[in-house]
């Protein structure tokens, strides 16, 4: 079920993946001015960090990321034609990010450690 936040909206799919495209009211409003939608970063997003760039003729505007993600698909039609864009369009696709454990490798360095038995 799509939820609105702010500009965007937000789809979790079944599969996990987050689905985000514009609302209609923000389409209506920048979209006609706008050159290029383009991604922030090409492989990952962090929460409340800068997800997509809206580029016009004065002014940069940044949307920020709904949640911290794996970029999995961006609409060439953002890039290109945004001004074709509709509030059906996916935009982009997230994985979310689950927070990974980093195991960390320990050298043991002991004199009276001996590996294979020997003395």
């Amino acid at each position: 079920m799509k939820q609105v936040q702010g500009d965007i909206w937000v789809d979790e799919q079944a599969d996990g993946t987050i689905n985000i495209g514009f609302v209609q009211s923000f389409i209506n409003r920048r979209m006609a001015e706008c050159f290029h939608v383009i991604q922030a970063d090409t492989r990952s997003v962090d929460k409340d960090g800068p997800m997509l760039v809206i580029e016009s003729n004065d002014s940069l505007e940044s949307i920020k990321a709904p949640i911290t993600g794996n970029v999995a698909y961006f609409n060439p039609r953002a890039r290109n034609f945004p001004d074709r864009l509709t509030e059906q369009d996916i935009i982009m696709t997230l994985n979310p990010n689950l927070k990974q454990v980093v195991a960390k490798q320990v050298v043991i360095e002991d004199e009276d450690f001996d590996l294979f038995g020997e003395e």
